[in-house]
This record gives structure tokens, C-alpha cells and sequence, in this order.
């Protein structure tokens, strides 16, 4: 759901409307809806269905997939993996009965004109349309031809491949459809065409040699009278079985020597294998429409009755829907003919056509046979959404480990150019004899195992699968003509062998780590290096001769999205020893510093200017992925002068290094930290944007330049109001003159900083300016300054010379928590503190210098010019304060302000002296944020009154539907929302209502009814959406949430949770619906369940945040939460726009259940307003490393 959450802009309003209904809220507070996407790694279980021992094992290797027999029992063992339900004791097992059936059909629109490939060759005649079809004719041919037709010449199965129940001789069907252009002076006893069904094959024998023969299996000669007078078309068939005289070696195809001394016989080489005729021997005009063939026990079934048996199997996917973790379907093992193909796919289509997963299968490419490639013809035909292939390269012979990599990475280039993100399934088992020796297929060796997982991981795979988990014996019969045991990844007693570890303590990790995410997005751009004892080059990677006898592969990646962003995955396919690769990297880039890393170790982290040389160890068959990509777009250490113009994006964190400039000329995207260090400098030039996101922030220990003009300004923004950290300067200095520094949290903070700032618009969502050490002298003059919380404070003696400023937009215009900053700058100070301060104009508790000539302007309410609180006085001379004379009810504490200006100081004016344009958006939140103070200050009626008319004045923005949320807690809070359905419907028919507003009017209306018990009317609110939207989705969450909370139908909420599960197929709806199934389980029992944790004696096995309960709450609430060590506490408690209200700080509490009681009071023990918070819990062990932080919600209700 990330894709449709974040789609359109009802992100923003999501964010607001933070369910305000008791039992809602409480519902929703824990849900979670971001989750990093999981890398397929797994196996072949092919162990005892029901055994727990063999799942025990399976589930300590840390595999994440398996192959494995789907049913109540199997899947419930298997809920933590994807499963591949290999359904396949029986025909009753239909998805898999019906896939490993045999039909193909051979039509004249795919006439082939080559003897070469798999096809129908059209030898004599023409190709003609009758009643309708194209047909393959006798038209043309001067005189009757001994083969009007013949073909496709292919490879077909001899027995069927169903291992648990049925692998007797296959029955085939060749039907033939054709029509006869009918004189009626033709006699009916003439012959017009024989049609036979002919075999061809070699012999090959024990020396090598072979010989072709031709067998025809059946033939029928047809007369005028076989066909239809009317001429249209007659099916003609032929059943045959191949003769026992053709064996059938399990391995086929797979080995390229005899198993024994006896003859062996072949058919997928050339113009070998099976072959339709038609031979023309009439004279009126013959019409084939398609020659097509089937097995007569599987696929006739589905000939004859096709309805019901697409029934059945729909009804049995169906079946299985849910079960969540089931993710495909397992088809035809291997599948080597063209007859299985076209089965597959429609088995597949009618399974989808559920909703069901997909059918999958394991497909061995074995090059060409009968002139094709078969893995192609497979895709082509089968049409597999994911398509999975294994080769097995590790036989006999050692001496060949190499030639056999080498196949193995021709077989994935296949694969990827089909279809990139193709799975793999490796080789992780051989057969080994009673004297130890191996057949057929020897076990590989951990590196060699490796070699095989780096190889296509290369090429681009994205899910990794093995053949097989467990040991197994097999009996005299099998391939090795003796008996044997197939060794796997366990032993016959489930102990864990070698290759077992290799995946535990290597593939596991790394894939669930930064390898796997990172391959994750990525994708095989279909270059490579393969360097075999010489030099390969491709891009900006060159791979040099330095180690003996070495076998080097190198796969180009780059990332989904952004294929600039380049990485390659280097593996050494030597796989007996360690080797040491020679990489010569050139910058190609277009930028100065570009980088090369190994992302897993991080070592090198090499930024070169134009090529360096690299030498990195690689053990035998290990695989390294690198990224190597321009520093100022993908982060890293910059350690060459850089100018960027144009549009650029930063994705990573980078440092601007000692001695170092980084110019910026045009729109820098900024997703992650920037740190100049000391010595280093980033230059903004004239016009130049810096737009943050994600948190980020730029942080200077060296020097910031950024002068604009009058007509150039430069801009520091970010994504949305609060989307960024603002700049930091930490011991640094710099000039910034002329800027925007906008919609940061803190748009600057500087500490221990002497920066200076001229005409710049400074606004935050918390501080426009804060300022803290003794050293910290920033001089700010000619600026306009805003914050949500504090325009400027002052903290840890904090100080700097202010002047000319306008403090604006803020709770307070300046807090000093302690220092002497001057607003009095040389006896002119002349800043202007406006209206819009809410609250104090000047909260101190430090010494500012307030003289002179600052413009005051009248407090609102209560709250005073300057609060002087602690010791000390605040010298506010020769200052204007807009109530003349000023009354001492507008000052606290201690505060002199001798000779105060009876008119507004003039020549120059307090103030920037020039006019801010500010836009919409920044319109809105100025205005926004007063009307939010209201309501946090418990004034909901004015509060209400001020977003309804935000409401309406930007009714056509997406902001309007911040104000409509806002407008309907005060409601709420006053007394319920009842009295305001119409208003709500108005929105609704509004036409030029932002959709986004429309449809929160239309949540609340929903609300509202299920409040009233009008069930129904709810229901048909929630139709009103489009279907499959992201509205349909969060509509439908409300409505199920809304029926079990206020009707107490849990039924009926099952059910819509169950079709939005049909919807929305993604991991997000999955876990919200699961978590809102399991809260309606529990409901009844909140609060036992608090209390029963809170009696626990035990010691936690890990870290865990409870709750809180009660929730909703007043006047207090418990948060509870478990400690497995003896830790410290830090719970802080803040509103939702994110000032803190309360903390508490527990420096060592002992293991257990442990909670903390909140009183709904914050710092000063004045009770808080009703309404959302948040509370973080950060807790550090004391006996070890580990740490635990972690968020929710609550809410106070009066």
C-alpha cells in the first residue's frame, strides 16, 4: 500500500486525521504499515507432511520459502514462510493433475518454413483461407504430393510424470481438422489424403556412434467419403503410445553418456522426434485448419468437458485463499516437451482468474533441442508470471567444475533476457553410491555452492530456492541403475551438513541485510565482464590480469527507479581457492568525485576524479557487491571541488571533507544529511534551491556561503512544512544574506556559531532560530523570523545581536532560557514583534539587552511584552509599546523601560524594511497554526469558527482538508459531530472542493452515521468511492472498524476486511487487516490483559512497548512496558505538533513489567486540553548495547 498511500496529496491529511472516535483511535494506534520487502531464499521440504522434527529444522536455517504439500496442516506449520503448494498425490489434487497434462496445437497461422525448428512445414501447396480459417492447402500443387504437410519433429514424453500416483505409458491423440472442397462428381471410395503419425530417432551406441531411423506408430487412409459434403471441416484422430522398445531415462536431456552399454535412443536432436503427416493423393482442393495433440487420460478430460473441469479447478485455488502465506502454485516438475506447456498456462489462467496465486515450477534448461531453445519456447508458451530455472553444474568431474559455470551462466543470461527478476534454483545435493562414490551428480562443495548463488544473483535473480533439504534414499531402478542417496542440505538424520551452514551463517544474514535489501531493488542490466585469465572491460570497469589461473564474473545492476545509481556484483568462480581481482575504475560519471564501495563492508570507500586501481581479495566462489556511483548524488565522502547545475538529487549522506568546495548553481533534492567539516565549504549561488527531505538537515562545522540579491534569492526548503532539520552550524561560520529558510522544524540552529544573516525569511514549524553556547554570536538583522514554538530562543547562555527583525507567527517572539543576546544592536535594535505572537512577545530568564527602538506590539490576552522569570532585570529602554504608556500589566518580574517611544520609531522604521511574498501554502499554516493554538489552549468554539473559515477560504487546496479535520475535533470535543452533517454535505457537493477534503467529509458522515446506529447508511456512504482506490481502502478500514465498535457486528466486519483483501494483495493490507482482526479478538479483554501483564513476576525475553490503559483516558493513564535487563527510562510525552509536554527519566529500573503513570498534567502541572498525543519511550539496557525507542498514541477526553 506505500505506492497508494503516498499517491495523490491525501498523505498530508492523513497525517491529521488522526481517528478521534475512543475506541477508533485505540484501534488503529499500533498499526504499522511500512515493512521492508523480504528476499526469497528456500528450499525443496520433500520431507514427512506432518512431521515437526523435519519443520524444526527447516525453520533453523532461517530460510524464508518452501516447496511443500498445502493443507491445514502443512500450512500451519509453514505460517512464517512462502509456501509453493505442491499439491500432487491424486487427481482429486486437480491444479497439479491438470498442469502435467499434455496438449499442443499446430495451426497454419504459424506455418514454419524451416526444417530446423519445431514446427509444421508446409511443403506442397499454398496457404488458403476456407469457411473462415487459414488453412494449410493442396492448392497449387501441380500433381498429388507425398507430403503436403509434415512436422513439428519434437520431443515428447513417453510416460507420464505424476511421481505419487500415475507414471504409466502416455496414450496420445493427434487430431487432425480438415475439410474437403466436394465435387459431387467425385467417387466416394477415391482416396484423398493418408494421415500418419511418424517417429524419428537415433541410435546411439555404446562407442558413440549413432544411426536415424523413422518408425510410423499409425496411418490412416482417407476417402471421399470420410468428409463432409457440405465442405466443412471433420476431426480426424490417431491414438498412439510410443513402444516399450524407447526407454525413458529419468535424466534425459540432462547427460551426455550412455548409463550403460546398451543402445540409446535419442529424439531431441535435428529433425528427430515426433512427426505429423499429410500426404495429398486426391484432386480437389484439401484444407488442414490445425493438427492438434493431447494425452488421452489427462488433458481428453479436459476436451471433453471443459466447463467443468475449469470449475473444479477455480473451486479448489478457491479454496485456499485464506491462507496468506500461500504465494504460488507448483506445476509440471521440469517440464520437457512442448506438450506440457500450453497446460501450464491454462491451468495458470483460471487459477488467477480466483484471485489465486500463480503457478510456478522448476524448469531445467537443457539448450536446444529439436532446433529450439526450450527454456524460450517455454515462456513463449507458458507464459509464467515468475519464471524459475535450475541447472545443476557440479558432476562427476571435477576437472569440468569450470565448463559447467560457464553453461550454467549462459542458461541465466537466457533467463534474464525472458524475464529480469527470474528465481534460481541451485544445486545443493548429489547422488552418492553404497562405496561413496558419486553418480550423475556430485554434492557440491561450499564455495562451489557459492559460486553458484553470487552467479545469479549477477544475473539479476530475486528470489533463491535449492534442490533439496532433506536425505533421501532411493532404490535400484533410478538414474544411477543401483541404489544410492541423494544427499541434501541435512543428513538422513536432520543434522546439518556444510552447505546447511553456507546459507545459516552466509546467505541468510547477508540477504536479510544490507545485500539483500539493496538487491532487492535492483535490476541486471544485461552487462557483464567474464574475465578468464585476461583482461574484460565494459563501462567504467575494467578487470586486469594479476592472479594465476583466475575466473572473474561481473554483473552490471543498477536500481529500479534510477539507473544512474550503479552497482556491480563481482564473483570469483575459481572455486578452489581465494583470488585477487585487479579492478580498474574509470569516472565516466560527468562529476567530479566519484565513489566505489563494497556495500557490506564498506571497505574500500574509495572517491576517485578520474580512475584508480583496485585490489580486493575474494575467497573462492564468494560474490562482492559494489556501488559505484557520483558522490553528490549518491552520498559518501566528497574530497574534489564540485559545481552541480541544473536539477540534481542527493540520496545518501554525504561530508563535504576538509579543503573541499561544493558550489551549488541550481535545485539541489536533498534526501539525507549533509556535513560540511571543518575546513570544507558549500557555496549557494544566485538563484539556487537546497529542498530538503525526510528529516534532513545540513550540517556545517566549516563554512557556509550563500549570498543572493534582492532579485536572486536563494532557497533552504523542504518538502512540506517540518519535512526538513534546517541548517546546523556547529563551531562553523558562515554568511547567508537574501535566503528563504523555510518549512524546517528548526530552520536554524547555531551553536557555538558566528554566522551572519541578512534579509532572509526564517520559518519553522518549532523555532525559526535557535541559539545555544556562550561562544554562539550569530548577528541576524533585516529578517523575517517564525515558529511555531519560540520565533528565537536562547539556550545554555545563548547570545547574538539581533536588529531589524519582524518576530512573527509564534507562541513566543523570543525565549531566553539563559544568556545576554542583544536586541539593542549599538542602541538601535528597531525589531518589530507582531500581532501574530500568541502568547509573550519576550519569555526570559536570562539578561537580553531589549534597547531601543523595538516596536512591541499589544499582548493578546493575558500574556505580556516581556516575562521576566528567575533573577535579574531586562533593561527595555527607549523602546514603543503599542499600548501608550505602557501599564505594568503587560510586563512580569523584573523589567526597566525608562523613556519608552510615544509613536513608532521612524527613519529608518523597526522592522526588515522590506516586503515578504509569502504563497498559499505558507498562507495557510500561518494562519492554521493561530487557530490550532486555540484549540490546544482548550478554546474549541473559537478554534472551531477559525478552521471552518480556512475551510472555506482555500476549499479548493488539498490545506483545506487540515482544517476540516481540525474543524470536526472541536466539534467533537464540544459536544459531538452530529450538528454537523449538513455542514459536512455541503462539502461534499461542493464542486470545487478539493477531492481530497470531499472525501473527509464524506469519513465524518460515515462517522456520524455509524454513531447513530444507521448502519445502512454507512454502508451506501461507503459505495460512494471508487472502487480499488485509496479511498475505497480507507473507507473500507472505517466501515469494518465502524460495524464491530458500534454495532458489534464482527461478522459483517469480517467480511468487508475479506474483500479488501481481495483489492489490495499487498503486505500492508495484510498486516493492517490482521491487526485489526486481532484487536477485535482481544477487545473485550484490554483491560484484563494490562492487568495480567502487570502481575507478571517473569523477566521479559525482549524489549516491548504494552500501551497505555486506560485509552482514551482522564483523568490519567498507565504505560505500561516490559525490560528484559536492568535499564534507564525516558518516556516523553508530546502533542501532535510535536512539542513536548511531558518527560519522565528513570535512570535505572530493574527487569520485568514496569510502567509509568501519566496524570495528564505537563511540566507546570497544569492539565493538558483534551485531544491526540504521542508518547516515545527510549530505553537503553545497562547491562549490554542493546536499545529500544518506539512510538504511540493516546488520547485525553474530557
Amino acid at each position: 500500500m506505500n505506492n497508494i498511500i503516498n499517491s495523490g496529496s491525501q498523505s498530508g491529511c492523513k497525517l491529521l486525521l488522526i481517528i478521534t472516535i475512543t475506541i477508533v483511535s485505540s484501534l488503529w494506534q499500533s498499526v504499522t504499515m511500512a515493512q521492508a520487502e523480504q528476499f526469497p531464499i528456500g528450499t525443496f521440504h520433500r520431507m514427512e507432511r506432518h512431521d515437526p522434527a523435519g519443520y524444526n529444522s527447516l525453520n533453523s536455517s532461517g530460510m524464508n520459502t518452501v516447496v511443500q504439500y498445502g493443507d491445514e496442516i502443512t500450512l500451519d506449520f509453514l505460517e512464517n514462510y512462502n509456501v509453493i503448494a505442491e499439491n500432487a498425490d491424486g487427481a482429486f489434487d486437480v491444479i497439479n493433475h491438470y498442469a502435467t497434462g499434455y496438449y499442443t496445437k499446430w495451426e497454419a497461422e504459424k506455418d514454419q518454413e524451416t526444417t530446423e525448428r519445431t514446427g509444421i512445414v508446409h511443403e506442397a501447396g499454398q496457404t488458403s483461407q476456407w469457411q473462415g480459417k487459414q488453412c494449410w492447402s493442396s492448392i497449387g500443387a501441380t500433381a498429388p504430393a507425398c507430403s503436403l504437410i509434415y512436422g513439428p519433429h519434437y520431443r515428447q514424453d513417453k510416460n507420464y510424470r505424476q511421481y505419487l500416483y500415475n507414471t504409466g505409458r502416455i496414450s496420445y491423440t493427434a487430431r487432425f481438422r480438415m475439410a474437403l472442397h466436394y465435387n459431387p462428381q467425385m467417387n466416394p471410395a477415391d482416396i484423398v489424403c493418408e494421415i500418419r503419425v511418424q517417429y524419428r530417432y537415433a541410435k546411439i551406441y555404446p562407442d558413440g556412434s549413432w544411426t536415424v531411423h523413422d518408425a510410423v506408430f499409425i496411418n490412416d487412409m482417407l476417402t471421399v467419403s470420410d468428409f463432409n459434403q457440405d465442405g466443412s471441416f471433420k476431426d480426424f484422430d490417431l491414438q498412439y503410445t510410443y513402444p516399450d522398445i524407447f526407454p525413458v531415462y529419468p535424466l534425459e536431456g540432462k547427460m551426455l553418456m550412455a548409463l550403460s552399454d546398451d543402445i540409446r535412443y535419442s529424439d531431441i536432436n535435428g529433425e528427430n522426434g515426433i512427426g505429423f503427416h499429410v500426404d495429398w493423393l486426391g484432386t480437389e482442393p484439401l484444407y488442414i485448419d490445425y493438427i492438434e495433440v493431447f494425452d488421452n487420460a489427462v488433458w481428453n478430460d479436459f476436451i471433453q468437458n471443459p466447463n467443468d473441469v475449469a470449475i473444479d479447478i477455480k473451486n479448489y485455488a478457491s479454496n485456499y485463499l485464506e491462507y496468506p502465506n500461500l504465494k504460488y502454485w507448483y506445476g509440471h516438475d521440469e517440464p520437457y516437451t512442448l506438450d506440457a506447456f500450453t497446460p501450464m498456462h491454462i491451468v495458470d489462467s483460471l487459477i488467477r482468474s480466483v484471485g489465486a496465486p500463480s503457478l510456478i515450477t522448476e524448469f531445467y534448461p537443457r539448450g536446444l533441442i529439436n532446433g529450439d531453445t526450450l527454456l524460450v519456447k517455454f515462456y513463449e508458451m507458458a507464459k509464467p508470471e515468475k519464471l524459475m530455472i535450475d541447472f545443476y553444474p557440479i558432476g562427476t568431474d571435477v576437472n569440468i567444475v569450470q565448463q559447467e559455470l560457464e553453461r550454467l551462466r549462459q542458461q541465466l543470461a537466457i533467463a534474464h533476457s525472458l524475464q529480469p527478476g527470474f528465481w534460481y534454483v541451485a544445486q545443493a545435493f548429489g547422488h552418492q553410491l553404497p562405496d561413496d562414490s558419486w553418480c550423475v551428480w556430485r554434492k557440491p562443495e561450499p564455495s562451489e555452492f557459492k559460486a553458484m548463488l553470487n552467479l545469479a544473483l549477477a544475473h539479476g535473480t530475486k528470489g533463491l530456492l535449492t534442490w533439496a533439504y532433506p536425505t533421501r534414499y532411493y532404490s535400484y531402478g533410478s538414474s544411477c541403475e543401483s541404489s544410492f542417496w541423494e544427499r541434501g542440505i541435512v543428513d538422513e538424520n536432520l543434522n546439518p551438513t556444510d552447505l546447511w551452514y553456507v546459507i545459516h551463517d552466509n546467505f541468510i544474514p547477508r540477504l536479510e541485510g544490507t545485500f539483500g535489501q539493496t538487491l532487492t531493488n535492483l535490476d541486471y542490466t544485461g552487462n557483464y565482464i567474464h574475465a578468464v585469465n585476461n583482461t574484460g572491460q565494459n563501462d567504467y570497469l575494467a578487470i586486469q590480469n594479476y592472479d594465476a589461473n583466475y575466473d572473474w564474473f561481473a554483473g552490471f545492476l543498477h536500481n529500479k527507479t534510477d539507473a544512474a545509481n550503479e552497482y556491480f556484483l563481482l564473483t570469483n568462480l575459481r572455486t578452489d581457492d581465494s583470488r585477487i581481482a585487479k579492478l580498474v575504475i574509470t569516472n565516466n560519471s560527468g562529476y567530479a568525485n566519484f565513489r566505489v564501495t563494497n556495500i557490506e563492508t564498506l571497505q574500500p570507500d574509495t572517491v576517485l576524479n578520474t580512475s584508480l586501481t583496485l585490489y580486493q581479495s575474494v575467497p573462492a566462489g564468494e560474490g562482492y557487491l559494489y556501488q559505484a556511483v557520483p558522490v553528490v548524488k549518491y552520498g559518501g565522502k566528497l574530497k574534489y571541488n564540485e559545481t552541480i547545475s541544473g536539477t540534481n538529487t542527493l540520496l545518501e549522506q554525504m561530508t563535504i571533507e576538509n579543503g573541499v568546495t561544493l558550489t551549488i548553481n541550481g535545485t539541489y533534492n536533498i534526501y539525507k544529511n549533509i556535513t560540511v567539516k571543518t575546513g570544507g565549504r558549500i557555496v549557494a549561488n544566485l538563484g539556487a534551491v537546497l529542498k530538503f527531505y525526510n528529516g534532513s538537515s545540513l550540517i556545517v562545522n566549516g563554512t557556509l556561503t550563500a549570498n543572493g540579491n534582492s532579485a536572486n534569492r536563494i532557497t533552504f526548503t523542504g518538502s512540506s512544512m517540518g519535512a526538513w532539520n534546517g541548517i546546523k552550524f556547529i563551531s562553523a561560520g558562515g554568511t547567508i544574506s537574501y535566503c528563504d529558510i523555510i518549512n524546517a522544524n528548526t530552520a536554524l540552529f547555531i551553536e557555538n556559531s558566528s554566522p551572519s544573516i541578512l534579509y532572509c525569511h526564517i520559518d519553522a514549524f518549532q523555532t525559526g532560530v535557535y541559539v545555544k553556547g556562550s561562544s554562539s554570536w550569530p548577528t541576524i538583522s533585516y529578517s523575517y523570523i517564525e515558529g511555531d514554538s519560540y520565533c528565537v530562543a536562547h539556550y545554555n547562555n545563548g547570545n547574538g545581536n539581533f536588529f531589524n527583525n519582524s518576530f512573527r507567527n509564534s507562541l513566543y517572539g523570543v525565549y531566553v532560557s539563559s544568556g545576554s543576546p542583544h536586541y539593542d544592536y549599538y542602541g538601535a535594535g528597531r525589531n518589530i514583534f507582531e500581532n501574530s505572537i500568541s502568547r509573550d512577545k519576550v519569555y526570559s530568564n536570562g539578561l537580553p539587552a531589549m534597547g531601543s527602538n523595538n516596536y512591541f506590539t499589544i499582548p493578546n490576552g493575558s500574556y505580556k511584552y516581556i516575562r521576566k522569570v528567575g533573577t535579574g532585570t531586562i533593561y527595555a529602554n527607549n523602546d514603543y509599546w503599542s499600548a501608550y504608556p505602557p501599564s505594568d500589566t503587560y510586563f512580569y518580574g523584573s523589567v526597566v523601560r525608562s523613556n519608552p517611544l510615544q509613536n513608532p520609531p521612524t527613519n529608518p522604521p523597526a522592522g526588515p524594511g522590506w516586503l515578504l511574498y509569502k504563497g498559499v501554502a505558507e498562507d495557510f499554516f500561518s494562519e492554521y497554526n493561530e487557530a490550532t493554538m486555540l484549540f490546544y489552549d482548550g478554546k474549541y468554539e473559537a478554534a472551531k469558527e477559525g478552521f471552518k473559515a480556512f475551510t472555506e477560504k482555500y476549499i479548493d487546496s488539498e490545506y483545506s482538508c487540515h482544517s476540516l479535520n481540525h474543524y470536526m475535533l472541536s466539534a467533537e470535543l464540544l459536544g459531538g459531530i452530529g450538528k454537523e452533517v449538513e455542514y459536512l454535505k455541503s462539502i461534499r457537493q461542493y464542486k470545487t472542493a478539493h477531492k481530497n477534503t470531499q472525501f473527509y467529509a464524506l469519513k465524518w458522515l460515515l462517522q456520524s452515521e455509524m454513531r447513530n446506529g444507521t448502519t445502512e447508511k454507512a454502508k451506501n456512504l461507503a459505495l460512494e468511492v471508487e472502487t480499488a482506490s485509496v479511498y475505497d481502502w480507507e473507507i473500507s478500514l472505517d466501515l469494518a472498524v465502524g460495524l464491530f465498535e458500534f454495532k458489534g457486528d464482527k461478522l459483517e466486519a469480517e467480511e468487508i476486511l475479506d474483500r479488501l483483501s481481495t483489492k489490495f494483495t499487498d503486505n500492508d493490507t495484510e498486516e493492517a487487516i490482521m491487526f485489526i482482526r486481532n484487536q477485535m479478538n482481544n477487545r473485550s479483554n484490554e483491560g484484563k490483559e494490562f492487568s495480567k501483564r502487570a502481575e507478571e513476576t517473569g523477566v521479559p525475553d525482549e524489549y516491548e512497548l504494552l500501551g497505555n490503559y486506560p485509552n482514551p483516558f482522564n483523568p490519567s493513564t498507565t504505560i505500561s512496558y516490559a525490560l528484559p535487563f536492568q535499564s534507564s527510562v525516558e518516556l516523553v510525552i508530546y502533542d501532535i505538533m510535536g512539542r513536548d509536554i511531558k518527560s519522565f527519566n528513570i535512570s535505572s529500573q530493574s527487569a520485568g513489567n514496569q510502567n509509568i503513570r501519566w496524570d495528564g498534567t505537563n511540566e507546570n502541572g497544569s492539565p493538558v486540553a483534551s485531544g491526540i498525543y504521542l508518547y516515545r519511550i527510549s530505553i537503553k539496557s545497562l547491562e549490554n548495547t542493546e536499545t529500544f525507542v518506539k512510538t504511540a498514541k493516546l488520547m485525553m477526553l474530557k
